[in-house]
């Protein structure tokens, strides 16, 4: 096997265990955030699908909050003009 072959089949081995890694850290940062916001897994849980729901609603209003972004409003605009794209100091003429 040329070292080009085996290089690229040991990236290949190396780059597989490394991202599923990095799903199951997501997964699990997510699912901490959803206790965070009140949710509760288990099996027999008669709310389920609405404690879920509205624990999704707390963290996706938090963060919404954190980046500045009003989450009630349609579109969910910026605070501010300039993280919008425009100077805050600019006037229409």
């Amino acid at each position: 096997m040329s070292r080009l072959n085996l290089l690229s089949l040991l990236v290949a081995l190396t780059a597989a265990p490394l991202s599923a890694h990095a799903a199951d850290t997501s997964l699990l940062s997510e699912l901490s955030q959803l206790e965070s916001a009140g949710y509760g897994p288990a099996a027999d849980d008669p709310t389920y699908p609405v404690n879920l729901q509205r624990a999704q609603h707390r963290v996706q209003l938090a963060a919404s909050n954190a980046k500045g972004v009003d989450a009630t409003a349609i579109g969910g605009s910026p605070v501010s003009a300039e993280e919008a794209g425009h100077h805050a100091d600019t006037a229409f003429r």
